[in-house]
C-alpha cells in the first residue's frame, strides 16, 4: 500500500516539476528560478544526472510540503503556471523560468511548509526566490506564507529586483550560493566545492 502511494506522489512531482530535466529538454540558456537561487554546481549535477533528484521527493518533509501546496491550490482554485522572462547578460540571452505557488495578476504568494522557529524566518534563499518571481511576473504585491505546525506566518516581500540585479545573479553565481546548502546536498561527497559542516556553521 505504501509503495503505491509513494509511486503516485513521485509521478505527480515528476510531471509538475522535473519532466523537463528528466527528458533532457533543459536548454543551457533556460534557467529555473530555483536553480538561480542556489548552488551553480548543484544545478550542473541536476542537469547531468537528474534521476538523483528523485530520492528527495519522497522524503517525509517534502511529501508534507507538496500535500500542503496541492491542498491550498485546490482550495484557492488556482493551477500553477510557468512564467518566463528573457534577459541579456553580456550579450548572451537567457530565459528565467518560474512557477509561483499563487499569482492572480497582482498578488503573488509562495507557500513554504517548515518547522524552522519563527525567529529564524524568512530565509535569505526564500526571499531571493520570491524577488525573482516578482521580477518575472511583474507582481505588485508578494508574500511568503510560512506554514508551520504552530500556525501561519506571512512575510511581505517589499523589495523588487532590477534587470541589473538579475544579471549580477548570473555573473556571480557561486558554488554554493549559501554555505548551509552543502549540509543538505545529495552531491556533497562528490562535489569539489563542498563546504565542510564546521566551516558552514561559522559563516
Amino acid at each position: 500500500m505504501i509503495e503505491k502511494i509513494l509511486r503516485k506522489i513521485l509521478d505527480h512531482c515528476i510531471e509538475k516539476y522535473h519532466r523537463w530535466l528528466l527528458e533532457g529538454k533543459a536548454s543551457p540558456n533556460e534557467v529555473a528560478v530555483y536553480e538561480l537561487c542556489g548552488c551553480r554546481q548543484k544545478s550542473i549535477f541536476n542537469r547531468t544526472i537528474p534521476e538523483v533528484m528523485l530520492q528527495d521527493i519522497i522524503k517525509p518533509h517534502a511529501i508534507l510540503g507538496e500535500l500542503i501546496h496541492e491542498g491550498l491550490e485546490r482550495i484557492l482554485g488556482y493551477e500553477e503556471k510557468i512564467y518566463r522572462k528573457e534577459i541579456d547578460v553580456d550579450g548572451e540571452k537567457y530565459v528565467v523560468c518560474g512557477q509561483p505557488d499563487y499569482f492572480d495578476g497582482s498578488l503573488l504568494i509562495d507557500f513554504k511548509y517548515t518547522t524552522i522557529p519563527e525567529q529564524n524566518i524568512p530565509l535569505e534563499s526564500h526571499l531571493l526566490q520570491v524577488k525573482l518571481y516578482k521580477w518575472i511576473t511583474g507582481a505588485k504585491e508578494a508574500y511568503i506564507l510560512y506554514i508551520t505546525p504552530k500556525g501561519f506566518h506571512p512575510v511581505k516581500v517589499e523589495e523588487s529586483l532590477t534587470d541589473d540585479d538579475v544579471r549580477k545573479l548570473f555573473k556571480e553565481w557561486p558554488s554554493p550560493r549559501f554555505p548551509w546548502e552543502c549540509t543538505h546536498c545529495t552531491y556533497r561527497a562528490h562535489c569539489p566545492y563542498a563546504i565542510r559542516p564546521e566551516k558552514a556553521s561559522k559563516k
